[in-house]
């Protein structure tokens, strides 16, 4: 419509004194001063539209109860002036459907008889003429008050009806009035006097069809026209008695708001899913998470919903398209969750070998409290500095941040095999033997730790056995260090040297020169002089001089003379002979890695194979071996490229795929020692040392048992693809089909 340049009072004079102002139709607006009431526009039986000015009607007579402005107030039901079609046959123009409320000294009056029947024709009557006005049941709360109206056509028949229901909730009460249930499907002209659906109730919904739902304590109920299973409830009919709304997996739970648009109803949980249903047999879970359900009542009179998206978009349900121009919003008691960084960790291991943890909790202001565990997660203890893991054996490692409300962070979880260098509490310790010697007791049986000593501030070396020290006192050091160098524990103590026996200086006695006499029996003994085999070096005597003692005994058998032509004269001879070195080799016996099958439900897959290497050093220089074993990363042979069809795409899995668990060693021949770097120990870029010896040691035949194992992953890297192809070098791809190859090199070296 048009409006006037001026609106004057009902006498042509300028309107003044005007209090409140009302839009009582899109045709119509009333002024409310003290002592009147006037409208201008079409409305109540009055036209009063003319240009260039209109006078205004004076319908204060229409309010026999106003006294003043404070005391007048005007709004429509549900708070929204909406329009319907109108369903007479042959008319669909769009009609006013509103009903109007005008609350006077407290008393709240309607155009319409909410306790009437309306037929479909009479949906905008309410401003046709002077109007009458019905008081509201006492007790009922207008802004509370939702009403539900839906012109509809018998299905049999083809006759209009009119259905309406009105539904409020007073302190926790559910009540309803209007067209009974059975009657909204079919029609009829009968109203249903106020009824107490539940108590304990917090909001209610319907859809226009004649079913409601409500909220109570989490769940949703239903009750009303059950068209079609329309409710969520299998079935027709009506239901009469409030029913649980569940779901066929018991999903509809733990709700906090619940909405209705057309022939949708949805569900909003406390876990912010929204549950969606439009008969018993339609539930599903809609895709995005919400923070909070809006209502909007649209021309037709029903209500669209509107949702805010936990990323804060406002959008329309069901498919969750974004509301053009809308910035991003919030409840006005939203508190934004705390989110907390799930941790990191670094490990690695101090000297003892012993894993340390260092863990990167995020920066987060909110994180209150830092905590890890080393069971399991039995029992948590407060992270203040790096965690240094000191019992053997696998260890089960987590860690997780803390905030106020009992907020906890994604747990960072992480198996570590410890292999600690556990001393003994006082080692090592130095024993003095009490005869010149001493022992060393490191108080340690691991492999990657060593003894060593040295004697009055000598050389460091490697301890081997009880050591023999000469005469008089020493101070002897011990250590234990680890492979890197690295001292773990000392000890000293001072032990004595062998006390020397007391010496004297022989004096020769000259053996007498026999005479030969030509007889059958000889007065002396003559001793021939024979060159033994090996040269034996005349020593100092240190334990005493030795007395010659002169036979005087004749011994029965005749000894013949000696031929003066034979042998050589008394004296010494050299007698020599050679060693000639063996040889220095070693042989392994094969490595056989059976056939693997993938699996997705395993991040790994795990295949063993036992196998040994004997190790021969027959050189006789006792100058000590290495034995290592460097392999390279597991490379495919071409495999099937699934994104250009061909077989050009090569993979690799890390060399650190592949351990190896080394065993105590055997000695087949030689010297008997451990040589074998017991332990597992995992491949890299670099050599793994499987067997050494040191000097003077070693020299023998080593048997070296060994068992792999290759821990297959469920993802493998790219290592080159075809032209065309997808994958890019770098990247990760699942586990494929195929002959991976590494290359072993072992390597028997000379030296330590």
């Amino acid at each position: 419509m048009a409006i006037p340049t001026f609106v004057l009072d009902p006498t042509g004079a300028d309107l003044t004194g005007v209090k409140k102002i009302y839009s009582l139709s899109p045709e119509s607006i009333i002024f409310i001063k003290d002592n009147a009431v006037y409208m201008v526009g079409s409305g109540m039986g009055k036209y009063t539209l003319t240009t260039p000015t209109s006078k205004t009607a004076d319908i204060t007579s229409y309010f026999p109860a106003f006294t003043s402005s404070a005391n007048f107030q005007m709004a429509f039901l549900n708070g929204f002036n909406y329009s319907r079609v109108d369903m007479q046959p042959g008319n669909t123009t769009l009609v006013d459907a509103s009903s109007r409320i005008f609350t006077i000294n407290g008393v709240n009056y309607s155009l319409t008889d909410w306790n009437a029947y309306k037929a479909p024709g009479s949906t905008s009557t309410e401003l046709d003429s002077a109007p009458t006005l019905y008081n509201i049941p006492t007790g009922v709360d207008i802004t509370n008050v939702h009403r539900y109206i839906t012109p509809a056509k018998n299905p049999f028949s083809g006759a209009r009806y009119l259905p309406v229901g009105y539904t409020t909730i007073q302190n926790g009460d559910l009540k309803y009035w209007g067209t009974p249930f059975s009657d909204w499907a079919y029609g009829g002209n009968t109203i249903q006097a106020i009824k107490t659906i539940a108590t304990g109730v917090q909001s209610v919904v319907g859809d226009g069809s004649g079913a409601f739902w409500f909220l109570k304590d989490g769940n949703v109920y239903t009750f009303g026209a059950n068209n079609a299973g329309r409710t969520g409830i299998a079935g027709g009919g009506v239901i009469s008695d409030p029913v649980k709304v569940s779901g066929p997996s018991g999903e509809v739970k733990n709700v906090k708001q619940i909405a209705s648009y057309g022939f949708q109803t949805y569900a909003l949980k406390d876990n912010n899913d929204v549950i969606a249903w439009s008969d018993a047999s339609s539930f599903s879970t809609l895709s995005k998470k919400y923070l909070s359900l809006f209502q909007a009542p649209d021309r037709s009179g029903k209500y669209i919903v509107y949702g805010i998206t936990e990323s804060g978009d406002f959008v329309k349900l069901p498919d969750g398209t974004a509301v053009t121009g809308f910035p991003k919003i919030y409840p006005v008691d939203y508190v934004a969750p705390v989110v907390l960084d799930t941790p990191t960790s670094v490990l690695s291991t101090d000297k003892f070998n012993r894993s340390v943890i260092t863990v990167d909790y995020g920066s987060s202001p909110a994180i209150t409290n830092r905590e890890y565990s080393i069971d399991g997660g039995a029992t948590w203890l407060p992270y203040t500095a790096p965690v240094t893991l000191t019992s053997a054996g696998m260890i089960s490692f987590k860690a997780r941040s803390c905030a106020e409300g009992g907020i906890y962070s994604k747990l960072l979880e992480i198996e570590v095999n410890n292999d600690p260098i556990i001393i003994k509490s006082g080692f090592p310790q130095i024993t003095d033997n009490g005869n010149g010697s001493f022992s060393v007791d490191s108080g340690t049986t691991h492999p990657d730790a060593k003894t060593q000593i040295k004697v009055d501030n000598g050389t460091w070396v490697d301890y081997i056995g009880a050591v023999t020290l000469p005469s008089g006192s020493h101070t002897v050091d011990v250590r234990i260090i680890n492979k890197a160098g690295e001292e773990l524990a000392t000890n000293q103590k001072t032990v004595n040297g062998a006390t020397p026996f007391p010496t004297a200086t022989p004096t020769p006695t000259v053996a007498p020169t026999p005479t030969v006499v030509p007889s059958s029996t000889p007065t002396a003994v003559p001793t021939s002089t024979v060159a033994p085999a090996t040269p034996t070096p005349t020593t100092a005597p240190t334990a005493g001089p030795t007395a010659t003692t002169v036979p005087t005994t004749v011994p029965a058998t005749p000894v013949p003379t000696v031929d003066p032509s034979w042998g050589s004269p008394i004296g010494s001879e050299d007698v020599t002979f050679t060693v000639l070195g063996g040889g220095f080799s070693s042989q392994f016996s094969g490595l056989l890695l059976d056939n693997v099958t993938i699996s997705t439900t395993n991040p790994y897959q795990q295949i063993n194979s036992v196998t040994n290497s004997v190790i021969e050093d027959s050189r006789g220089s006792g100058a000590g071996w290495n034995y290592t074993l460097k392999i390279t990363d597991f490379v495919s042979d071409p495999v099937v490229d699934n994104s250009n069809n061909t077989n050009n795409l090569v993979v690799k899995m890390p060399s650190n795929a592949l351990s190896v668990d080394v065993a105590n060693s055997t000695t087949l021949a030689g010297q008997s020692g451990m040589v074998s770097q017991t332990g597992n120990h995992v491949f890299s870029d670099q050599p793994v040392v499987l067997a050494q010896a040191n000097e003077y040691q070693g020299m023998g035949q080593y048997q070296i048992g060994q068992s792999f194992t290759l821990r297959v992953p469920d993802k493998v890297e790219i290592v080159s693809a075809g032209e065309g192809s997808s994958y890019h070098p770098g990247t990760k791809t699942g586990l494929r089909v195929g002959t991976y190859r590494s290359q072993f090199t072992f390597t028997l070296a000379s030296g330590i």
